[in-house]
């Protein structure tokens, strides 16, 4: 009973697959039976380069519903009788085996010259589209056939021209390398159609039919710099032998000593062919797959005129670039290039962007969270300030320290931030990801200006703040500040007034430039911020009080603005204090630069004093007294613009970089490798000693030496290399580059031995000036 039931069940499951199965491949057919059927027939082989992209265009376009069969009479390779007879005979054997195609799309001239020798016989009535015909008299010809249209491939020589000038500019003479190949003639019509482009050179055409192989390689290396040579076709000798793909470009790798331009993409890549501006063959096997669409929907084929639009892109091969060492940037930034590898920005960006959004995020709830500590800390110790002096004076060490590891933790991924975002500008030419990185770079810029403006109020706090004193003309302070906000004022349409400040007089102050720049930008940049679009910001000087040789002058700084409340005025110079009301809006600060202002100004024996009106504008209105003395005007320049200097003498040298931080060392190492700069890593101060002293005499030109490192700090691998019996040892320049940016910092490097100290983020320009100023090749 088991059985006979176990028996029942499985011829139902048979039963079952069976009928799905029947099912399937009735679809299946029904499907197949219903696509659309097309035959590519292509002058060439599919190893000819544009044959993919023709056929790849053509099936992008046709998409499902149309099933594509192709037949290659291969003509590079193959020499045929009178009327193509060998292939008329295979294709007329297959053709007679299977249900007739609905349409025939040709590729190239030789396919369109057999299809007009038989099309009544193989494909009566039957529509048939060309492509890539270059005698454009026969495609204007079989056209007059109601039942053939296509496009056809006229070459851009203007363009072509005028970029093989760009890049050979001094090339007297025109050669073109052409043969008796179905499309070179059709070519050659076209090339003397234009002789009006070139009547500028000397023009010489080379029919490879008309030489033999050793004449023929002669010919070609007699080539020189003052040839702009165009690699036309050369499909046989004047043996009639056939050249193989691989001997056209054995011949032309063996022999050609310039660039070879092309209109085609065949052979771009080989290892000869440059490229040039040649023809989308995509994009024409798309155009041709889309007619095929229009007339099989129903459109009337004798309607549909000979396409003359032919597409065009720009394509080379970098390797050839590189090796003739021609001007790239002469090329359109659209190009496509083969052969290049991609640098490790290129492969990295997207991780490289993420990633600096990230830290970018934490690295603000990091600080802010900090600064609300801080604050509180503050207001703390103020509030017990009289009783605990010896408490303040703890949490003042305790707070210098602090901000000193958090400048130095914070300046670490920063410097790997502003470094990997300035590199990967330099290779970035898409529009939408250089906006991403410049604002990654403009943020970073921020977050650094809160560290910087952090670090300056605590270095007055704790008493460690010095002045700079110098004589400076009063235009050598006030013209860059001006010029620096200009922009800024024009893109919020604010009015900026400016009277007398960019006087040239004979007087010169005595004063930190540097600070006077700090009070002045501070005071604008705040104007600026709270002034709305098409208000006013106004910056005048006024003599107060003077005698033979000190002065007292006012500083006015008025605005527009949305203005403060009179309770918040009371507290305006209170590190980290903010106004938010209903005037001011969302406008972004940390409330440190009115603090920062009132304590530089403290400093130099000033006053600050602020008169505002809620909703109506701010004044405020600096008092400086210093000394001045009358000596003749010297020229300066109106903005502080460093000359861009040129660090060719830098290229070759070796350096030694010591820095723990993986991701630092790679910065560095690309910024350095950017002068031809070669590098040698340690990962720590010990390696770095080892390094320095296994290495043959003058190895090494100079060392870059982080600070914080494990098994051996910076400071002590310096003294050790300085101590050591090494011949140069004690007159290698040794620089610091190190996260650590406190004056007791600096201090502390030289009294180790080094001759320089960086801050981290490095500023690549500061950079390359240091090691010029000590480096020794």
């Amino acid at each position: 009973m088991k059985t006979t039931m176990g028996n029942r069940i499985s011829i139902l499951c048979t039963a079952l697959v069976l009928f799905c199965i029947t099912c399937f491949y009735s679809h299946a057919e029904n499907t197949f039976a219903a696509s659309k059927r097309i035959l590519f027939i292509s002058s060439y082989a599919y190893s000819w380069a544009s044959v993919p992209f023709q056929i790849e265009g053509i099936t992008q376009e046709l998409g499902d519903g149309y099933i594509l069969n192709y037949e290659f009479m291969d003509t590079k390779n193959t020499a045929y009788s009178e009327g193509y007879a060998e292939f008329y005979d295979l294709l007329k054997y297959k053709l007679g085996k299977r249900k007739p195609y609905d349409a025939v799309i040709t590729g190239d001239d030789a396919a369109l010259n057999f299809i007009m020798l038989y099309r009544q016989e193989l494909f009566p009535r039957t529509p048939i589209i060309f492509e890539g015909i270059d005698n454009i008299e026969n495609a204007v010809a079989a056209a007059k056939d109601p039942f053939i249209t296509g496009i056809i491939e006229r070459v851009d020589y203007k363009v072509n021209l005028e970029l093989a000038h760009a890049l050979i500019p001094d090339a007297k003479r025109l050669v073109f390398i052409v043969d008796d190949s179905e499309n070179g003639i059709g070519i050659q019509k076209q090339l003397r159609s234009n002789a009006a482009l070139f009547s500028a050179y000397d023009e010489e055409y080379i029919d490879a039919a008309d030489y033999t192989k050793d004449d023929f390689c002669r010919k070609i290396s007699s080539f020189d710099n003052s040839c702009i040579v165009f690699c036309i076709s050369m499909s046989r000798n004047a043996e009639s032998s056939i050249y193989t793909e691989e001997e056209r470009y054995e011949i032309l790798r063996r022999n050609s000593r310039v660039p070879m331009f092309r209109i085609s993409s065949s052979g771009v890549g080989s290892g000869v062919p440059l490229g040039g501006y040649i023809v989308d063959h995509k994009a024409s096997g798309r155009i041709a797959g889309q007619t095929v669409k229009d007339v099989l929907g129903g459109k009337d084929i004798s309607s549909i005129p000979v396409n003359m639009n032919t597409p065009y892109q720009y394509y080379f091969d970098y390797s050839i670039i590189k090796k003739y060492n021609l001007d790239e940037r002469k090329i359109p930034s659209e190009a496509v290039f083969i052969n290049k590898s991609a640098s490790f920005l290129e492969k990295h960006y997207h991780r490289i962007i993420t990633s600096a959004f990230i830290l970018i995020f934490l690295l603000m709830i990091l600080i802010l969270i900090n600064l609300i500590r801080s604050r509180k800390r503050y207001a703390k110790i103020n509030r017990k300030l009289d009783a605990k002096n010896r408490e303040l004076e703890k949490a003042s060490a305790y707070k210098t320290d602090f901000l000193s590891n958090m400048s130095h933790e914070i300046r670490t991924p920063m410097n790997a931030i502003i470094g990997m975002t300035k590199l990967a500008e330099d290779v970035s030419y898409n529009p939408e990801v250089l906006s991403y990185l410049k604002e990654i770079d403009s943020s970073s810029k921020y977050l650094l200006g809160v560290l910087n403006d952090v670090l300056d109020v605590s270095r007055i706090e704790s008493g460690k703040f010095r002045l700079n004193m110098e004589w400076v003309y009063p235009s050598a302070i006030f013209w860059p500040c001006i010029h620096m906000m200009e922009s800024s004022m024009q893109e919020k349409n604010i009015t900026f007034i400016h009277p007398d400040t960019e006087k040239v007089t004979d007087i010169q102050f005595f004063v930190d430039e540097l600070r006077m720049k700090q009070i002045l930008m501070n005071l604008l940049n705040n104007a600026w911020k709270f002034t709305p679009h098409g208000g006013t910001v106004t910056m005048s000087v006024r003599n107060i009080t003077h005698d033979d040789e000190t002065a007292v002058d006012q500083i006015i700084v008025s605005d527009t603005g949305c203005g403060m409340s009179s309770d918040f005025l009371a507290r305006i110079f209170t590190p980290f204090e903010q106004e938010r009301n209903a005037y001011s809006g969302c406008v972004q600060g940390t409330g440190l630069g009115l603090a920062l202002v009132k304590k530089i100004v403290t400093e130099m024996g000033g006053t600050i004093n602020v008169t505002s009106t809620l909703g109506k504008g701010s004044t405020f209105t600096v008092t400086i007294p210093y000394e001045y003395r009358i000596k003749k005007y010297e020229e300066e320049p109106k903005e502080n613009i460093r000359e861009q200097r040129k660090y060719s003498d830098l290229a070759g040298a070796k350096i030694l970089l010591a820095d723990d931080h993986p991701l630092n060392r790679t910065i560095a190492k690309k910024l350095l490798e950017k002068l031809g700069i070669a590098v040698t890593e340690a990962e720590n101060g010990r390696t770095a000693v080892e390094t320095f002293r296994a290495a043959a005499p003058g190895t090494f030109n100079a060392i870059l030496m982080d600070i914080r490192m494990p098994e051996m700090d910076g400071l002590t691998a310096a003294r050790t290399i300085r101590g050591s019996d090494v011949p140069e040892a004690k007159t290698v320049p040794i620089i610091a580059m190190t996260a650590n940016a406190f004056e007791e910092d600096v201090k502390h490097s030289l009294a180790a031995g080094m001759n320089a100290h960086l801050s981290k983020p490095i500023d690549p320009e500061q950079l390359y000036e240091t090691l010029a100023e000590h480096i020794v090749k």
